[in-house]
């Protein structure tokens, strides 16, 4: 993995820290397999073959490319047996179900707000129907 995906973007940090912080997580979190991971890992630590058996389409590349920038932000912990063969799993740091704490929350958020959001929507996409360039794909 490049090093720039690894780093946060601190171009304005001086300026606007909090935000910088924020999309750096958001951007973190907007990995296609970081929020399945979470959830996976809610209940119980698991290896990694179990962890790609319950994310169904994820490739081992992207798995390991995602659990490796979880845990650089500390939201998951990897710990490796010496056994035979050797066994390797994944939990959620202290930080990580804090994290998923919140993601709850926004979740509850977004299902007691779809509707107007929905609306919102349908007003705008009525208001802007002669700027196509406007409209969601």
């Amino acid at each position: 993995m490049r090093q720039e995906e690894l780093t946060p973007d601190i171009a304005g940090a001086t300026d606007y820290p909090d935000a910088v912080h924020a999309s750096w997580l958001i951007k973190r979190l907007s990995d296609r397999w970081a929020l399945p991971i979470l959830v996976s890992l809610q209940d119980k630590p698991l290896r990694f073959a179990n962890l790609q058996r319950a994310l169904e389409t994820v490739s081992h590349r992207m798995l390991i490319r995602s659990l490796k920038g979880l845990e650089r932000d500390g939201l998951v912990s990897r710990h490796e047996f010496t056994s035979v063969p050797p066994r390797v799993t994944y939990e959620l740091t202290k930080l990580g179900v804090s994290l998923l704490d919140q993601i709850h929350v926004f979740t509850c958020w977004t299902q007691e707000n779809a509707q107007a959001i929905l609306a919102a929507n349908e007003t705008f996409d009525s208001r802007n129907a002669h700027c196509p360039r406007f409209l969601a794909t």
